[in-house]
């Protein structure tokens, strides 16, 4: 899960940083005290899953509300939680505009009500992304973003995700043409997911746990050129 912290108020950005810290399943999280660096990021393909939006913005002409507006309408899938110390104010308002919101969070924020709506974000986003598996008589749902790599061996997948292996059989041009968007077929029998990639190399592909795995010459160029821009989405 990508997070975006938006806040002219330095010393709550500190805050919510110590507040996600240790949280699981966040993957990057970056942080604004200026929304017009956030419009930059957007510009430069940099997208989130979940932006944590203060409300009022000194100096300002537009206020958080109407600036989720419009990042909403370039980028639809992003999700909003406001942030105010003046709930009040603005109880009423958060509900006018077209905003994919999923909660509201008064200052000084709890770290207690921050992860019960964390924990709801990423049930929404588990559940609009994953994989739904059938194998061995059970149906099963992964995240995509829990999985680390998808390997092909004589007809039959093993997916290793985060907390261990899926054994069933189908071909992997399957789950490249599923899993495209965040995924690298760096090998015939290989099928990476970028966001546990340490490195790329001409011959091996090494993850962020040790793994190495095979790269394909004929498959080297597009990989690197793919997880390059990947990368500088990222960055």
């Amino acid at each position: 899960m990508k997070i975006a912290v938006c806040d002219d108020d330095k010393g709550c950005l500190d805050s919510m940083k110590r507040l996600l810290a240790g949280y699981p399943g966040i993957s990057r999280t970056e942080y604004y005290q200026d929304l017009s660096q956030l419009s930059e990021a957007l510009e430069n393909g940099m997208g989130y899953d979940l932006v944590l939006m203060d409300i009022e913005w000194e100096g300002n002409e537009q206020d958080g509300i109407a600036y989720a507006a419009q990042y909403n309408a370039r980028s639809p899938q992003t999700r909003f939680i406001f942030v105010t110390a003046y709930n009040d104010k603005f109880s009423e308002k958060i509900f006018w505009e077209k905003v994919n919101l999923c909660g509201f969070l008064v200052k000084p924020v709890r770290k207690e009500h921050l992860e019960k709506l964390l924990d709801k974000v990423r049930e929404k986003i588990f559940s609009s992304e994953a994989l739904i598996l059938q194998h061995g008589g059970i149906t099963e749902k992964i995240a995509n973003s829990q999985i680390r790599y998808i390997e092909s061996n004589a007809h039959q997948l093993l997916i290793h995700t985060i907390s261990g292996e899926v054994s069933l059989y189908e071909k992997l041009d399957v789950y490249e043409k599923k899993l495209h968007k965040d995924f690298l077929r760096v090998h015939k029998s290989f099928l990476v997911n970028m966001q546990y990639i340490r490195r790329i190399e001409m011959k091996e592909v090494t993850l962020q746990d040790g793994t190495v795995l095979p790269v394909s010459k004929t498959r080297y160029s597009a990989s690197r050129d793919k997880y390059f821009r990947y990368m500088r989405a990222m960055l």
